[in-house]
């Protein structure tokens, strides 16, 4: 069980880590870029 668990979220964080990174990177510029605007105001 342990096994079966371990390849499976090595299975899903396989894929989806460069997905998991440029999500990172977005979410990143968007809250760089409302604290500009915050601060701008």
């Amino acid at each position: 069980m342990i096994l079966e668990k371990k390849f499976f979220f090595r299975k899903e964080g396989s894929v989806p880590g460069e997905v998991v990174a440029v999500l990172f990177i977005i979410v990143l510029a968007v809250v760089a870029d409302f604290f500009w605007f915050d601060v701008d105001q």
